[in-house]
This record gives C-alpha cells, sequence and structure tokens, in this order.
C-alpha cells in the first residue's frame, strides 16, 4: 500500500480545519452597517395573522406554546373570536383560569352570540366553581347552536 494518501490526509486535516475554523469566524461576525431594508420584511412578516394550516398545528403544540401561540394572534388581531377562545382554553389548560376567564369575557363584549366563545367563558366559570354563572352562557350557546352537544353537557355540569 501506498504511503501517500496517508501522508496526505495527514497534512490535509490541519489545514482544513484551520480554514474552516476561519470561515465559521468569518460568518459569526455581524456585519458592520446592516441594511435597515432587511429588518423591514421580517417586521411586516410578524405583524401578519397565522395561516389557517398553522392555526390547524398550533392545536397539536402543548399547552405552553399554544397559549403563547394564540397570545400572539390575539395581540395582532384583539377581535379574532378563535384566536381569543383559544387563548382561553390554553390558558385554561395551564390552570390560569382568571386570565382565561378575563380573556373570554373581552370576546364576549366584541362577539357576543359567537359559541365557542360562549362555551370558553362558560368553561371558564365552571372551572372556578362558578356554575351559577356558567349556566346562563351555556343556556345562550345551546339557543345559538340546539343541535351542538356541547352547551347541553356544560348545563349538566352546571347544574350539578
Amino acid at each position: 500500500m501506498c504511503r501517500m494518501p496517508r501522508l496526505l490526509a495527514t497534512l490535509a486535516a490541519p489545514a482544513l480545519l484551520v480554514f474552516s475554523n476561519a470561515a465559521w469566524a468569518a460568518a459569526d461576525k455581524p456585519a458592520a452597517n446592516p441594511a435597515p431594508a432587511a429588518a423591514a420584511p421580517t417586521q411586516a412578516k410578524a405583524a401578519q395573522p397565522a395561516s389557517p394550516r398553522e392555526r390547524m398545528e398550533a392545536q397539536r403544540l402543548p399547552p405552553l406554546a399554544r397559549a403563547a401561540f394564540w397570545a400572539r394572534e390575539v395581540e395582532i388581531d384583539a377581535r379574532d373570536p378563535v384566536a381569543g377562545a383559544n387563548l382561553a382554553n390554553a390558558l385554561r389548560t395551564l390552570g390560569r383560569v382568571e386570565e382565561a376567564q378575563a380573556v373570554a369575557d373581552q370576546m364576549l363584549i366584541v362577539h357576543p352570540n359567537d359559541v365557542e366563545v360562549l362555551l370558553e367563558a362558560a368553561r371558564a366559570r365552571l372551572a372556578q366553581n362558578q356554575g351559577f354563572y356558567a349556566i346562563e352562557l351555556a343556556a345562550r350557546a345551546q339557543v345559538i347552536a340546539p343541535t351542538d352537544w356541547r352547551p347541553t353537557g356544560l348545563l349538566a355540569i352546571a347544574y350539578e
């Protein structure tokens, strides 16, 4: 066997390490004068609401990540009933029932006849052992959606 490949490898390996370290160091240095135009598209994209696909994927996130996602959505559009109901649900799942109730109440001001918001508000009341206050919300949801089984289930829990 020829010794040349081993000799080449012995000499080439340290050279590659030196050059790769120099390349990494150059890549880590920030630009001396960052262009403000490059920052503008990222800021404009941050204010965009999530796509329907991203919203569906957010339902599979853990509760804390789901709460952060829906809080960002509510921050972008405070009148979005889906984002408000999902934020209240995520907060309630985390055990932050008072905050969930506050979010649901804010959404009820804007969307008093939204079934999902009414149900989340009723669930928040039930989580705080305030079944009496959940009865009216669940009954309103049952009138709006008479074929939906969820208001009837919440009413049964509230009456108990």
